[in-house]
């Protein structure tokens, strides 16, 4: 009886589909024009099942090795996007427990910035900061409450005693509860101000910015990697073929 076939691919043959779809940006795009067609994308897709079908592991269909490029994919975005907000963040939480295998920092490498936003269908709590002449806003969705910075320019409500006084002219005068400076837009329209620093600010960056050069960083030494092996894999075989040539050649003599 034969041994059964295994449905969940290898760390191979991930690293090995990741590394293929790297050296075919049209395929990993999956756009279709006059000169990439739908019948060129399936036969491009049905190699690589033959090469992935040739290494230990499971064996599938071309569609079933897209759609494991589609998860593999899916899932590497949705990791970077939780690992960029948490990084955006103010401080003050627990640390980033999120991790990402190889196979997924490839797939990340190999997609745009602008792909690694989030899930669109869901919306996320903006926070929105004024320092001087500048103004960003934050991710809160994730963040417990803070305190409330009041900043000039802004809407100010200043809380009156509501209690009768006399003027000069000894006209007794009742005030309003609550006197607005600047009453466009209402303190209930506005998102609420997250007390914050520049230098804060900054090393939310600095710590952005350092884990997409890692990210750059490893997909170019997994290139160089995969380009050894290649190298490597393509002598073997003219050393192969040419001994078969000459094999062939000395036989019919």
């Amino acid at each position: 009886m034969s041994a059964p076939i295994k449905s969940r691919p290898t760390k191979q043959q991930m690293k090995l589909l990741v590394d293929l779809l790297s050296l075919d940006p049209q395929l990993m795009a999956g756009k279709f024009s006059s000169t990439f067609t739908s019948k060129l994308a399936k036969a491009r897709w049905e190699a690589i099942a033959t090469q992935l079908n040739g290494l230990p592991g499971a064996e599938k269909t071309s569609s079933k090795w897209k759609k494991a490029w589609q998860d593999t994919k899916a899932t590497a975005k949705s990791k970077a996007a939780a690992i960029k907000r948490h990084s955006n963040g103010t401080g003050g939480g627990p640390p980033c427990t999120i991790t990402m295998s190889d196979v997924q920092l490839n797939a990340i490498a190999q997609v745009s910035d602008v792909a690694v936003t989030g899930h669109t269908e869901s919306s996320e709590s903006l926070v929105e900061i004024v320092y001087e002449n500048e103004t960003f806003q934050l991710d809160t969705s994730q963040m417990d409450s803070e305190l409330v910075e009041i900043i000039p320019g802004d809407e100010l409500l200043f809380e009156v005693p509501d209690a009768s006084y006399q003027a000069l002219d000894n006209t007794s005068i009742t005030p309003e509860p609550l006197v607005s400076i600047n009453p466009e837009p209402k303190i209930s329209q506005r998102p609420n101000l997250i007390k914050t620093t520049k230098l804060k600010q900054l090393e939310n960056h600095n710590e952005a910015a350092n884990k997409l050069a890692g990210i750059a960083l490893q997909k170019l030494e997994l290139k160089k990697e995969y380009y050894a092996k290649k190298i490597k894999l393509m002598d073997e075989q003219t050393v192969t073929n040419i001994n078969n040539i000459l094999s062939i050649f000395f036989k019919s003599q």
